[in-house]
């Protein structure tokens, strides 16, 4: 009744892609549920990784910024026959 007719396996294909739609569904739901849960249950190793990746970043910017200051020249090695 006004409805489009897919012959024969029309029911069949109709419920694979479902069943597809469902199981992919529940995949993605169930990882960010068990990452979620890891991430709840490790916080302190999270908060220490965390830490030690802004120190180092904070390092490195203090670094470049010491070496884009006007004024501030690199020492140069002197060599033993004290040519510069």
């Amino acid at each position: 009744m006004g409805g489009i007719s897919w012959g024969v396996f029309g029911s069949e294909i109709h419920w694979f892609f479902r069943t597809l739609a469902f199981a992919s569904i529940w995949a993605i739901a169930y990882g960010i549920i068990a990452a979620v849960k890891w991430l709840v249950k490790n916080w302190v190793l999270i908060t220490i990784i965390l830490v030690g990746f802004g120190v180092i970043l904070f390092a490195f910017v203090l670094v470049l910024r010491k070496r884009q200051q006007p004024g501030v020249k690199v020492q140069e090695v002197e060599k033993e026959s004290g040519e510069k």
